[in-house]
């Protein structure tokens, strides 16, 4: 039942509850019992529920670190708790140095109160674990509005890409960052490089095309499209009817 409430609550499903509460009567001193609760009632909102869970772990131990994360994620949603949530998440550190996911959601949670040195906490999550994408974008965030530095936001925007292809948002940052810049000479320089030494990078294709094609290069914006199409998966290609069309008007 466990195992079921784990992958239940990891797919976003609400069907998890009904197990987890079998665990927890079944097993009322298992501790992640109800840190796993606590998850399932927050993936529905019910954040009493969640909080009492979450809670009723940390009488069982008061050493889980999941739960003071799961406590920050409460807080943070609720009215002038903020910095609340922040205290949660740094309890869950002091348990748990390397738990990127806390120290990420701090993260998140310090750049929307304006503390711009949110940076030193995103170097460390990359340094414990370089692949969590998250970290990149929030890292290009990061850059691009309290630097206006649009060249290393584009680096860390592609990055997060290539970690997370399926994800539009990465695509729609980085697209939205040359735009800002209007410095395409530079973008396509800084992408043609980049692609060169991540052609895997398929997104990437699509905005070095866009560039071109404010710079005249047409020719060289119908390869990276050519490229783009050819790489990519076939509902990305549906949102591309005639590009050609597009970029002659």
């Amino acid at each position: 039942l466990m195992d079921v409430g784990e992958r239940l609550i990891a797919g976003g499903l609400g069907t998890a509850v009904p197990a987890l509460e079998v665990v927890t009567r079944m097993a009322p001193k298992f501790a992640f019992g109800f840190c796993k609760l606590g998850y399932a009632y927050l993936n529905e909102d019910k954040l009493d529920k969640a909080t009492k869970a979450f809670e009723k772990s940390l009488l069982l131990d008061h050493k889980l670190a999941e739960s003071y994360n799961g406590l920050g994620l409460v807080y943070q949603q609720l009215p002038k708790a903020r910095y609340t949530a922040i205290h949660y998440f740094q309890k869950a550190l002091q348990h748990n140095r390397k738990y990127v996911e806390a120290r990420y959601n701090m993260a998140l949670l310090r750049q929307a109160l304006e503390e711009h040195d949110v940076i030193h906490d995103v170097e460390r999550i990359l340094e414990i674990d370089p692949g969590f994408a998250p970290a990149y974008k929030l890292l290009g965030e990061w850059y691009e509005v309290y630097k206006e530095d649009f060249e290393k936001a584009a680096i860390h925007y592609a990055h997060y890409m290539s970690l997370v292809p399926e994800d539009p948002e990465g695509q729609r940052l980085l697209a939205n960052v040359y735009l800002r810049a209007k410095d395409y000479n530079r973008i396509v320089e800084l992408l043609t490089e980049y692609i060169d030494e991540h052609p895997e990078e398929i997104p990437v294709l699509s905005v070095l095309a866009q560039a071109c094609v404010e710079l005249g290069r047409l020719e060289w914006a119908r390869r990276y499209f050519d490229d783009f199409l050819t790489g990519t998966n076939e509902a990305e290609k549906s949102y591309y009817q005639d590009p050609w069309a597009l970029m002659s008007k």
